[in-house]
């Protein structure tokens, strides 16, 4: 069932111990109700952090798109779990997104850098977080023969 968030056992298995009972009771729940993409599963996906204690609001998953991914990064912006086309957009494996940090990964451009960067300092210090952090912007694989392209925002809950 990890599949389901992009993971695998050994991604897993490199997790700290309460992030792991997290992705576990994620992917278990979406795995059984057949849920796919953040858009039909935001209430179920909200539920099941709301109840490890990981407080987003609700009406955060409100405004997910039909064709939007959801990521989750560890506080040192390491892959915590995906659903969706981000994953299909880019060519690193899952091994890799857990195993390096998202700047050993990727690279965009500095205004849109220290804009994510800024938010992100805030929402670990304050617990408050924007919904609105970075418009559509591209992001490039730094670590992959590929070097694909992606074209994304930043919307924090």
């Amino acid at each position: 069932m990890l599949q389901h968030i992009c993971h695998n056992e050994a991604s897993v298995a490199r997790l700290l111990q309460d992030e792991r009972q997290v992705i576990t009771e994620l992917s278990q729940n979406i795995g059984s109700s057949g849920i796919y993409s953040p858009y039909e599963g935001r209430q179920l996906i909200w539920k099941s952090l709301h109840q490890k204690g990981i407080r987003i609001p609700a009406g955060f998953f409100e405004n997910i798109d039909s064709d939007d991914s959801l990521e989750m990064w560890t506080h040192d912006l390491r892959f915590l779990f995906a659903m969706g086309s981000i994953i299909n957009k880019s060519s690193y494996t899952v091994d890799t997104l857990a195993n390096h940090p998202w700047a050993m990964l990727f690279t965009r451009d500095d205004i849109h850098q220290q804009q994510a960067l800024k938010a992100w300092k805030s929402a670990v210090t304050t617990g408050k977080s924007q919904h609105d952090i970075t418009p559509w912007h591209w992001v490039r694989e730094t670590r992959s023969p590929k070097s694909l392209s992606i074209l994304l925002r930043i919307g924090l809950p």
